[in-house]
């Protein structure tokens, strides 16, 4: 399908340099006269741990800048200007004027840039990161994974029409009772005339292709924004489930009189995922989930994938007979389109993590409530498309055995239900019954590393069953570390790891009534960041070898047990 936008990669080779004494913006740095030719050439998107073998671990400021030239053919629309990943508070300057400042290591971020580009000379863009831990910040640390610095995706300057498609909401449940399919538009109109404009939409797949119903010409004011429904009869639709992973093809159009405005496109799939009592349902029907915890990282590259290794996880997880993967923060879009295609189901979380356990006033704090409230709403806007997409997360393993905890949680949950009630809102804990969100949420979940304690875990899932009531408990992480070739009985050997996931199976196995599914924490090892009580940085680097694969991939004894566990809760 077209898609009538225009963009340019801004990827490639930009100039870089470390602030160590945080003196670059007093310096000029930002500045469109300021010489860099001094500075090193390293590539965007990357993580500058891996830079140089120095900077492995570095946390503070560093600087990137680049040059472009806007396309003549961009004229009379609107400039964007995109970042789909940098870590963590970002500055951006565009020939020498202060563009903005997102902060938030995971979630993409764009700025109009419309005023500030220069259209018959090179563009000189200038960017800030700096990725320092701290304690308002979220997450308030990386001691949970590596704080990788530096700008780890791609970054986009991107065309758009004045008058266009500004968002789309494909409410794809199934369709009962004769009810059509329904797309919501969010239409913007910012050209300075008022304009008379329709809308159109077509779905199709291999064997279909059905118009959309819409409202017809309606006058857009100048500056307005309206929202507008098209329908569709879909009988009998191909739903997505992880067996059949069907997906329609949805283009948009939006036109005034018979002059093409804009046009956008997209994928989707008919599925209902929702918690119903102690169970979950896909399309009405029971399913456990089984799959695992996966953190961005690749070996020798940080954050960004070199060979396509995303893809290859993903066929991990679906060789070993998972069929959901979760992460602690936004991941890259690609792992969202392959999961809509793989039948791989997704938990959604934002990195809320450890808020308060540190300091309980975080809780209270102004700048955590709108981070954590934006992060959401990021993420709920750009995967609310996504089949694959079926449970949204607001926080894991904070303070939350504290009342102070509770404000935020339901700020955040009642956000989410704002923006979507198609999914179940979860929170994950880790004190047990004496976590106090459950009320809260949809879906509680519980990280537990019970090692051979079998008796203590079903006395914590007892009590915790005993407080949520009538809804379904998900284990969202559990297992243990294996160091690659360490073999024996003791902890840390492949045969250990692969003994104690059995036994958590085995009790979860007793549970499967209430529990509807555990995630192995992890797919692959990672580096680990330790922090001292202080918030100070230790020196020591820890390699976290929590994995069924090393961190290069290398798979160890505890896959064939995998294969073995999960295919017992099958059926």
């Amino acid at each position: 399908m077209e898609n009538r936008r225009s963009q340019m990669l801004l990827d490639g080779a930009w100039r870089f340099n470390i602030d160590r004494q945080e003196i670059g913006e007093n310096n000029g740095w930002q500045l469109l006269a300021y010489a860099d030719q001094n500075w090193g050439e390293y590539p965007v998107p990357g993580s500058w741990d891996a830079y140089l073998p120095e900077l492995f671990g570095y946390s503070g400021i560093a600087w990137y800048r680049r040059s472009f030239t806007v396309r003549q053919t961009w004229r009379g629309q609107k400039i964007h200007l995109r970042f789909e990943g940098a870590n963590y508070a970002t500055t951006v300057w565009l020939n020498g004027k202060l563009v903005g400042s997102h902060s938030g290591g995971f979630d993409p971020f764009e700025f109009d840039v419309t005023g500030l580009v220069e259209w018959n000379s090179p563009n000189i863009l200038a960017v800030k990161v700096d990725n320092w831990p701290k304690i308002n910040r979220v997450p308030n640390s990386y001691a949970g994974w590596w704080n990788y610095g530096g700008i780890y995706r791609s970054v986009v300057l991107k065309a758009l029409p004045e008058v266009r498609i500004a968002d789309v909401f494909v409410h794809s449940a199934p369709v009962v009772d004769g009810q059509p399919l329904l797309v919501t538009l969010d239409l913007l109109n910012e050209s300075d005339q008022a304009i008379e404009i329709n809308p159109h939409g077509r779905v199709q797949n291999e064997d279909l292709v059905l118009d959309l119903t819409g409202p017809g010409n309606f006058r857009l004011a100048p500056g307005e924004k309206k929202s507008v429904d098209l329908f569709a009869p879909l009988p009998q639709p191909r739903l997505w489930t992880p067996e059949s992973p069907n997906l329609y093809g949805l283009q948009l159009d939006l036109f005034s009189g018979r002059k093409l405005l804009d046009r956008t496109a997209l994928r989707f799939g008919v599925r209902k995922f929702e918690a119903r009592g102690k169970q979950l349902l896909l399309n009405n029907q029971p399913i456990y989930l089984t799959g695992f915890d996966r953190h961005e990282e690749y070996y020798g590259t940080g954050r960004v994938d070199p060979l396509n290794q995303l893809y290859d996880d993903l066929e991990w997880v679906r060789h070993l007979g998972g069929n959901m993967v979760r992460m602690h923060y936004q991941a890259h879009p690609d792992l969202y389109d392959l999961a809509d295609e793989l039948g791989l189901m997704i938990f959604a979380e934002i990195p809320a993590w450890q808020i308060g356990v540190k300091d309980i006033k975080e809780w209270e704090n102004p700048e955590v409530w709108q981070t954590a409230e934006t992060m959401l709403r990021t993420l709920v806007h750009d995967l609310k498309n996504h089949p694959s997409v079926v449970i949204w997360s607001v926080g894991n393993e904070c303070a939350t055995d504290k009342p102070e905890s509770r404000p935020l949680i339901k700020h955040l949950t009642d956000t989410v239900r704002s923006l979507d009630v198609s999914r179940p809102v979860a929170m994950v804990g880790m004190y047990g019954d004496r976590d106090l969100f459950f009320d809260l949420v949809d879906l509680p979940c519980m990280n537990t590393y019970s090692f051979h304690d079998q008796a203590g875990l079903r006395s914590k899932i007892e009590k915790i069953l005993a407080k949520i009531g009538d809804k379904p408990l998900l284990v969202t992480e559990f297992g243990a570390e294996a160091m690659l070739e360490l073999h024996g009985d003791n902890y840390g050997t492949e045969e250990e790891q692969a003994s104690i996931l059995t036994d958590h199976w085995q009790v979860f196995q007793e549970y499967r009534q209430s529990i509807p599914g555990a995630l192995i924490w992890s797919l692959a090892d990672y580096w680990h960041m330790p922090m001292g009580p202080d918030f100070s940085w230790g020196v020591n680097r820890f390699y976290f070898c929590h994995g069924v694969l090393s961190l290069d991939r290398f798979p160890k004894k505890a896959i064939e047990t995998v294969i073995k566990l999960f295919e017992s809760m099958k059926g």
